[in-house]
């Protein structure tokens, strides 16, 4: 995680968008995402990690690293696909007893290709 990234996370903190990609690159590894949201409404990228496979434990783990970084209390949203590893993952890592991240508003939203722009906009804002 670079210097900027970590000051993006610490400053836009309340709403995030995790998603993974499924092997759509030359090491054929799904790379999981994550970006937080500015006040204009555009995403920011504060996580890449390649992982072996897209498993609850391995995105946990790239939660947690991220968590350790800002303070996740402030956290209050965290727009997913419908992927169930994604959501394990997110409930896990909010439970955790450490610093306890995502607590507080938390809100797992599930995005669908059925919102439109302005609708998932909205929700964003």
């Amino acid at each position: 995680m670079s210097k900027s990234m970590k000051a993006l996370i610490s400053q836009y903190p309340e709403v995030l968008i995790m998603d993974a990609t499924y092997k759509r690159n030359h090491y054929l590894l799904p790379l999981v995402t994550v970006m937080c949201i500015d006040q204009n409404g555009d995403g920011h990228p504060v996580l890449h990690a390649f992982v072996r496979h897209e498993d609850s434990n391995l995105i946990a783990k790239c939660l947690e690293f991220l968590s350790d970084k800002y303070d996740s209390s402030h956290t209050s949203t965290i727009f997913l696909d419908k992927d169930l590893s994604e959501v394990t993952a997110v409930k896990r890592v909010r439970n955790r007893p450490l610093k306890e991240p995502f607590r507080g508003k938390d809100c797992l939203v599930q995005s669908s290709k059925r919102f439109k722009t302005s609708s998932t906009t909205r929700l964003l804002l």
